[in-house]
């Protein structure tokens, strides 16, 4: 197939039943991408660590814990955060406790993570904190702790509420409590220790300045709370403070969100509201703060371009590190993060059923996934890096060949109306707004294919003409069908294998097999694949007429040719390439899966679990790839007195320094440069001239053109990969 528009097609040849001759092994490093659209309303609630493990609550109202390199593992016990809110929840040891809102009462549960045995009771006020031993609640307008055992202990009174929900917010552990409060006069901030309550600190008087409280948080040795300044909202600052009393630490910060702390450091989250494709959201960012400064951590960003995350479900720490739990977003899955005071890492991963990968296009370092019906791009370099991924706005109808790209041209196929159509649209810029090109609606076949300025729909060719116009070419009675440009191959219902010159219709069809066809074709330059019955794909040279048998083992549903480079797909889904440049080279599994596409020395294809892999192929790194003509569009006639002369070139690659320049009788007249985008070239108009603006005679022309690419892989060759760009043109006037 095209280099520019490998797709993949669904198709299992007949009879193909000898053995595979193994190379020397699967193909080297590679890149795996994770799908473009992994499921969005994934979320993972941050609930509490302890002793180096977590617990999550995990989307479908389950309970998952986690440990250090492992897998988030799904206990199967229920727990719904819907219920559960802003309620407490504590992991000490096997014992993971939580609270959830009832009927008129609350109802405190507990699971053993080592036996699974749950228990639950009722309360008829609301807790607040768990400690070792019991909770700490609000009944009335007191604070009251309960001891498993003993009677409740009144802790605080005379709180009221501010506002109707409002409720003090307590952190506890084993020798005493935090709560901030509102009495009669202020809202106070109160350390409950040994007996003693320490007034810590107090919001200002002020509703609409001064300093107000927010979150807090106990370490072992300290108390650390956070405060953010009205009316700017966007001044705060986090304080420390021995739990035994003394100095109080004060730090200037962003406003905080969320808040978690150990004896030597500090970790906060801040949101900013961002207008994202017109609509709000809250994108979080992390802050560490080790005592000297605060330093931003490194987290995986929701939405391209942006910075932040707005599936942040909390923070906290295992005593030894911080840690953060992450939805899925913009292509990462949901995981829990680890970090000190410096870049965070994955430390825990949520097993995440992805989409399937729908289809697959690498063309010119470009990589192409269709997920969810949308296509997502990012860069792929010759090193194997990634650039950022981009969401194109071209919904398609999902399945194999739902998008084709060829230089600046996607075919895509869409429904609209309830009906299959396939639209062709152009990028002066992949950055740009698209041109739509085909406005009219073509009947929706098996998948699109697109090759320079040619393209198949179900089976029938068009050519896409100046400006903006789809000619149709021709309607194949076919299996199934490729281009290269002009050149079409297809086979039929009846097993013959047949190629046309579109570009020379006089030439009519050319049978390359008569019969015995079992499966896809492909083409390449003038190279030619078919697979066929007796267990082999027939690779044909069309300039040579030299063929080659390769030998194959199991029925085949996709073939692929590119740059000296033959693929195929197998009934397994097992992706295998062979090097055609050398005559006594044998196949080499790639390990990929279908769909598959191939871009120079790069292939990619499914990786598993909706991801899917680039990888250099095995061979022939150090190989040049000169940019190939796909299909020109060079008109044989020109009357500068109707219309000036623009001829057009597409290319497997993009190029620099293009020129065309203009003989009569040798002698040059007129030298034109060209602009490329993405491998294609359009001519500045020549108005039958020469240099100096005198009219050329009428008469026969010819011209010669020539670009170098922009990788420094070579010059541009012709179609067979190795010829100048030439022809003729004929002046009248």
């Amino acid at each position: 197939m095209p280099l520019s528009s490998v797709r993949f097609k669904y198709l299992i040849a007949g009879l193909v039943t000898a053995t595979v001759v193994l190379g020397a092994g699967t193909a080297g490093e590679r890149v795996v991408i994770p799908h473009p659209s992994p499921p969005q309303n994934q979320v993972l609630y941050w609930l509490d660590a302890d002793a180096g493990r977590w617990a999550v609550g995990l989307e479908g109202d389950r309970l998952g814990i986690g440990t250090l390199g492992n897998p988030v593992e799904d206990t199967g016990v229920a727990y719904r955060a819907s219920v559960s809110g802003r309620l407490p929840k504590d992991l000490s040891g096997e014992r993971f406790r939580w609270a959830e809102a009832g009927d008129g009462a609350f109802v405190l549960r507990s699971v053993d993570l080592s036996t699974g045995a749950e228990t639950s009771r009722e309360v008829g006020y609301r807790p607040l904190a768990w400690t070792p031993n019991g909770w700490i609640g609000v009944l009335g307008n007191q604070l009251v702790r309960h001891l498993d055992g003993q009677p409740d202990e009144v802790i605080l009174s005379g709180f009221v509420q501010e506002f109707p929900g409002y409720l003090p917010e307590v952190r506890a552990d084993d020798t005493g409590a935090l709560v901030r409060y509102q009495d009669a006069t202020a809202e106070r901030l109160v350390l409950i220790e040994g007996g003693q309550t320490r007034e810590l600190a107090v919001s200002s008087a002020d509703p609409i300045g001064g300093e107000h409280l927010r979150a807090l948080t106990l370490t072992p040795n300290s108390v650390v709370w956070s405060t953010v300044t009205w009316p700017e909202l966007r001044v705060g600052h986090v304080h420390r403070q021995a739990r035994s009393g003394g100095a109080v630490s004060r730090y200037q910060s962003e406003p905080v969100a969320g808040l978690a702390a150990t004896d030597d450091a500090i970790a906060i989250s801040s949101n900013q509201r961002q207008l994202i494709n017109t609509s709000p959201r809250y994108l979080y960012r992390v802050y560490a703060h080790d005592g000297t400064a605060w330093r931003p951590i490194t987290l995986p960003d929701s939405y391209p371009g942006y910075t932040g995350n707005d599936l942040l479900y909390g923070l906290g720490t295992d005593g030894s590190r911080f840690l953060a739990a992450l939805g899925a977003s913009n292509g990462n899955d949901a995981a829990v993060y680890g970090f000190d005071t410096g870049d965070a890492t994955v430390v825990s991963t949520v097993p995440t059923e992805h989409p399937t990968v729908e289809d697959v296009v690498l063309n010119q370092g470009w990589h192409f996934t269709i997920g969810n019906a949308e296509v997502y791009r990012r860069k792929v370099s010759s090193a194997l890096e990634l650039g950022p991924l981009q969401r194109l706005s071209m919904p398609v109808q999902p399945g194999p060949g739902a998008i084709s790209v060829s230089g600046p041209y996607v075919l895509r196929r869409d429904v609209v109306d309830e009906q299959s159509r396939f639209v062709l649209i152009e990028f002066p810029n992949f950055d740009n707004k698209p041109r739509i090109l085909q406005g009219q609606a073509l009947e929706g076949g098996p998948g699109a294919t697109i090759s320079g300025s040619y393209f198949l729909a179900d089976h029938d060719v068009y050519r896409v003409d100046q400006p903006s116009d789809a000619q149709p070419l021709a309607s194949l009675d076919a299996v199934d069908a490729d281009l290269y440009g002009s050149r079409v191959v297809w086979s039929t219902p009846q097993g013959a294998v047949q190629v046309h010159e579109l570009g020379r219709p006089s030439l009519g069809a050319r049978t390359l097999l008569a019969s015995g066809a079992a499966g896809p074709v492909a083409i390449y330059g003038n190279s030619v694949a078919w697979a066929r019955s007796g267990g082999r794909i027939t690779v044909v040279d069309q300039n040579t007429e030299k063929r080659r048998q390769v030998k194959i083992s199991k029925d085949v549903k996709w073939i692929g040719l590119g740059e000296s480079t033959l693929a195929w797909a197998d009934q397994d889904d097992e992706v295998w390439v062979l090097n055609l440049r050398a005559g006594d080279s044998q196949p080499v599994k790639t390990g990929l899966g279908t769909p598959v596409a191939l871009d120079a020395h790069q292939i990619a294809g499914s990786a598993g679990n909706g991801r899917t892999a680039v990888e250099p192929l095995p061979y022939g790194q150090d190989q040049k790839y000169r940019p190939r003509l796909i299909s020109a569009q060079t008109p044989s006639a020109v009357n500068p007195g109707e219309a000036p002369w623009s001829p057009q070139f597409d290319f497997t690659a993009d190029v620099t320094d293009a020129q065309l320049k203009i003989f009569r009788n040798g002698q040059l007249v007129r030298t034109l440069p060209g602009e490329s985008v993405y491998g294609r070239v359009r001519i500045l108009w020549w108005h039958g001239d020469y240099s100096d603006g005198r009219p050329a005679p009428a008469g026969n022309y010819t011209w010669t053109f020539s670009a170098e690419s922009t990788t420094g892989q070579g010059s541009a060759v012709g179609i067979d990969g190795k010829s100048v760009v030439a022809g003729s043109l004929r002046l009248t006037r």
